[in-house]
This record gives structure tokens, sequence and C-alpha cells, in this order.
């Protein structure tokens, strides 16, 4: 190791020699040692022996610069965003700096990128990773507008997105999210086996189709279970939850499951069905809770032909036939005369129904002028026709106003045969049949008439 001044001092040719050797000597060495040449000059080099690797310097006139490590290492500057301790000539805000201990960042246009910390944490636009959860900042992708990660692969292929526990079998994919370009559909996965896909074809949207539990749906929400299907919304503040059904115009209808705190305590948590809008205010038809269903706003139910209403978790009373209530209908018609009286004109002809199952209560007045004839007296037009029974199905009562021929000992009652529209008088039970005889005017009968139909 050796320093000089290079200053050659006067003397004997042999001391001048000596000197001119000790100044080449230095140059040779790069004017090595343990501390600083006393006497410098600008783009002087020392090599640093006193550090520890040694260091090569050269002096910039007023201090000295690291060039590199005499045992290989090359070390920088720390650098800055604008001004990196390891950048590009042509581009000197790109590069390489360092932000803090043990921590490393990349930047272009003078702008920090892509952070490195002590313990591998990766932030891409964002200085401090650690900042965001613990959970989730081994890499933080963030941005001063949107911000995302893209995964492009071919069209044949699958984009994915591993979660992985070990390093064999399913272990490498315990969770997973995939994309099916070849098949355009997306895949979660649990436990190594896929559990949702969704597809969606824009040009025929009967091909949009969901699956749970299931890779191949073939509906639009395709639920598939070993066990129990349950469907769960839940809300957290006692609000109303609802599943929404709507077309493309908006119209459809809500089902919720609601707590109505403004209701009486007795329909509170009940299950509420409603039609023609798409909020929580369309019409309420129906509601249903632990004790009962009630029908709002003047919605009935409708039910098909050959069904009914069940009973038959009561008790049978004895004789009970039937405890299925399968028809329910009421209306009116026009009643007449069939035979025992030649009408010559009406006044008033209005008759009533109710039909409860199978059993039909009928009550019908009619007010005419006209003649009696020696035919029994019957009268038409009863809306439904009675059941096919052997004898007569049923009976009821008459009043009138002195029918000529129908005044007389005994009592007038009604009677209706098998399958027949039509209800005759009669006396005395039904031994004697009731006619008419005479002409009058403005009379008129008032029936009621209960019997079984089919």
């Amino acid at each position: 190791m050796s320093q000089n001044d290079f200053v050659i001092d006067n003397g004997t040719g042999f001391a001048v020699r000596e000197d001119i050797e000790d100044a080449f000597q230095a140059l040779a060495g790069f004017n090595s040692g343990s501390s600083e040449p006393s006497t410098k000059y600008t783009y002087m080099f020392w090599a640093d022996t006193g550090s520890s690797p040694s260091v090569m310097k050269i002096w910039s006139g007023s201090a000295w610069i690291e060039l590199f490590q005499l045992d290989g290492t090359i070390t920088l500057e720390d650098g800055t965003n604008s001004a990196p301790g390891l950048a590009f000539r042509s581009d000197l805000n790109t590069g390489l700096a360092r932000l803090g201990a043990d921590k490393m960042s990349l930047i272009t246009g003078g702008s920090n990128r892509l952070v490195i910390d002590a313990n591998g944490l990766i932030g891409m636009g964002v200085d401090d990773p650690t900042t965001f959860s613990a959970d989730a900042d081994n890499l933080v992708v963030a941005g001063s507008a949107a911000a995302g990660i893209t995964i492009k692969s071919s069209t044949s292929t699958t984009g994915n997105l591993f979660f992985a526990d070990g390093t064999s079998g399913n272990e490498r994919f315990r969770g997973y999210v995939l994309y099916e370009h070849n098949n355009d559909k997306l895949v979660f996965g649990s436990q190594g086996t896929a559990i949702i896909s969704a597809q969606y074809n824009p040009s025929d949207l009967d091909q949009v189709r969901v699956g749970i539990g299931h890779t191949a749906p073939d509906q639009p929400l395709h639920v598939k279970t070993e066990g129990e299907i349950m469907i769960k919304g839940e809300s957290t503040d006692n609000a109303n939850a609802y599943v929404q059904l709507v077309n493309t115009n908006s119209d459809g209808a809500f089902i919720g499951s609601e707590f109505l705190t403004s209701e009486s305590a007795g329909m509170k948590d009940n299950l509420s069905f409603y039609v023609d809008n798409t909020s929580a205010q369309a019409t309420r038809f129906m509601r249903l809770n632990s004790t009962h269903l009630e029908m709002l706003n003047g919605a009935n139910i409708k039910l098909p032909a050959l069904s009914g209403i069940d009973f038959s978790a009561d008790g049978n009373t004895s004789g009970a036939t039937s405890e299925l209530f399968d028809d329910y209908e009421q209306g009116t018609f026009t009643p007449a005369m069939n035979q025992g009286i030649n009408v010559s004109s009406y006044s008033q002809q209005h008759g009533f129904y109710v039909k409860v199952g199978n059993l039909v209560q009928v009550s019908f007045r009619i007010r005419l002028s006209g003649s009696g004839s020696s035919n029994h007296i019957r009268f038409q037009g009863l809306p439904i026709n009675s059941a096919n029974l052997t004898g007569y199905s049923s009976g009821g009562i008459v009043t009138y106003t002195s029918v000529p021929g129908v005044s007389g000992s005994g009592t007038i009652s009604v009677w209706m045969g098998g399958n027949s529209s039509l209800c005759e008088l009669y006396k005395n039970g039904n031994t004697s049949v009731v006619t008419g005889s005479g002409g009058f005017t403005d009379k008129e009968f008032y029936v009621v008439i209960t019997y079984k139909s089919d």
C-alpha cells in the first residue's frame, strides 16, 4: 500500500528517481490505504482499505464518492424518486431506489411504482403495504382511480386464481376461481372441487345458467346438494328481506320475509307476496304467518278443477264421505215456469244461488200473469243440475199469493228429481202433485230449495 502527494522534490538524481517511483507505485495501487491521502486531486482514485470490505472511491473535488467494493460487491446511493440510485443514462428518473431500511422501490417517470419491504410484502402504487389488512398485504395493488389485476390466457385454456395450503394433490388449489375461455364459464371451487359455475350467452338469454353444486346447470339457477336445499336472505337490523322476480319491463312480483313493527303483534314475522311493482311498496296480496293465511287488497284464492282444500287432518264426523272443499260458486239466474201454468207475462224473475262443495242452495221469485193447467207445476232455469240420485235429490219450501189451484188443504213443498235443473210442487210430502187452474194476474211464487249436485 502506498500514497503520495505527487509532488517531485528537487534533489540528487537518485532522490528524484526514488520520488518518481513512489508516485508511480501510489498510482498503481490507487492510493490504497486505511486513511485518505493527505493531498487530494479532483478525480483521484482511493482504494480505502479501512472500510470493510475495502471500497474504491473517487474524489469529486469536495467529497469522496463510493464506486464499488473491492470484494466484487457493487453498492449504490439510496437515491430518490426523481433521481434513483440506479438509473438509465437516457432516462435518469427511472430505476431503483432505497426507501428506507431493507426497503426497495422500482421507479418510473420519477414516481414510485413497486415497493418490496423487509418482510417481502409488495405494494404496487402504494409505498407501505402494511397500512392495509395484515391478512391480505402480501400483494397490495392501489390506484388513484380504478385499480385491478388482469389474467390473460388463450381462448382455449383457463385463467386461474388458486388458494393453496400445501404442495401436493388438491392442497395446491383448495379454493380457486377460474375462467374457462372455451366455454365462457366462470367457476368457483372449494376443497378442490367446483361448487359454483356461471355462464352467460348474450345472444340467447335462455342459456344464462348459474349452478350451485353443479358444473353443468341446465336451468337459470340450478342448485344441487345431497341434503336439504335452503336459500337464505338475512337482514341484520330487523329490516324486511325480499326476493324480486321481474321481467325486462320491471313487471313482476316480490316475496318478502317481513318484520313489521307497525303491524299488530299477531302479524309480525310473516311471509308476504307482492305483485305489479318493482319496489317494496307494491301491492301486497297475500300474507302468511305462524297462525293463519290472509288475502289482502281484493285478492282471491283460485283453485283448478278437481282440486280443493283438504280437511282430512281433522277428526271425521260419523257418516262423513269427504273432507275436500273443492268448489265455491255464487251468482244469479233467471227462473221461469216449465209447466202447470200458461204464462201470458212475467213482471219479475229473480234468482240467486250459492254452491259450496257439492251442496247448492237456490232462492228465486217469480211474479207473473196467466192461467193454470192440469199439468204438474214445475219451475225451470236452475243454474246447476242436481246429482243423479234415485228418487228425489232434495227439497225446499215455497210461498205464493193466491194462485188458483195451488191453494187448498195440505202443506205444499218443493221437490227436485235426480240429474235435473227443474223443481216441482207437491202436497203432503210428495204424495200429491200441485196443478194450476183458472186465470190470474200479478201473482207470485217465492221458492227456497237446497239440493246436492255432482
